[in-house]
């Protein structure tokens, strides 16, 4: 049985604790000994990147609590923020880092950078917490595996090989998350990509028969649902899922996960 990995981004949503608790059962059902028992193809792993308002809460009921991101400076003057120790102390291990929507670009001007994102990675690292690095192209051109090395290398730079254990990358491009999204990649794509991804971390973390690039999950995000979500799980180098928009809406998350219930 295949290890796959899953987390659901709700962005800022749902618009209630009430509506989030209902969100984070439908997860708790499927995880149940039944749905363990229909479930023949994969060992999923699944996790909820929640509005940082619900966080505390939510993770007094689930262990696999993410928050959507956390703020560069462990402490400080910096109204509206919070750090990576404050986020553990309430519970919270994991946290997710430089999706687009926070990341800075052509179109958010006012988004972290690549050397603030570094920063939080080793902030997270330094208190024993769990990351999920997003990196992708804003334009797929013949010059987007420049675009992800810079992206890669950068963010990296204060993480040791070591650290890299505890960080995962998801492969977000641009172009095809949000509600603009011109479609979702296709599978050739998403392999080409998550395979230059693996190229990169092999050149940044060189090791004895490429353990550690082997070791580092990686996960493909951009315009999944019921329709896609097999043929991308089962590609081999995709270590599982970043799901956005459809991971929010409970009718839409309960056919995905019904979907890989029944996978055969």
């Amino acid at each position: 049985m295949q290890s796959k990995y899953i987390i659901a981004n709700w962005k800022q949503n749902p618009k209630t604790l009430v509506e989030a608790k209902k969100l984070l059962e439908i997860t708790k059902d499927f995880n149940d000994e039944q749905g363990k028992k229909e479930n023949k193809k994969y060992k999923l792993e699944i996790a909820h990147a929640v509005p940082s308002i619900f966080a505390g809460v939510l993770a007094a009921e689930s262990k696999e609590i993410f928050v959507q991101d956390i703020f560069w400076a462990e402490d400080g003057a910096y109204t509206g923020k919070y750090g990576a120790a404050q986020a553990k102390s309430a519970g919270i291990y994991m946290s997710l880092v430089g999706h687009s929507e926070t990341r800075e670009s052509k179109q958010n001007k006012k988004g972290y950078t690549n050397e603030e994102i570094a920063q939080k990675l080793e902030n997270l690292s330094k208190n024993k917490m769990w990351a999920c690095l997003c990196v992708g192209e804003e334009v797929r051109n013949k010059n987007y595996k420049q675009a992800l090395k810079m992206q890669i290398t950068k963010s990296l730079e204060k993480t040791k090989a070591a650290d890299l254990k505890n960080i995962c990358l998801a492969y977000e491009p641009v172009w095809a998350i949000g509600s603009a999204a011109k479609r979702a990649a296709t599978t050739a794509e998403i392999v080409e990509s998550i395979d230059a991804i693996k190229d990169i971390l092999k050149e940044l973390y060189p090791s004895k028969d490429d353990k550690i690039t082997k070791n580092t999950i990686t996960l493909y995000g951009g315009s999944v649902d019921k329709d896609n979500i097999l043929e991308i799980l089962a590609l081999p180098n995709v270590g599982g899922l970043l799901i956005g928009r459809a991971s929010s809406d409970a009718k839409k998350w309960k056919g995905i996960l019904d979907k890989v219930l029944k996978s055969k």
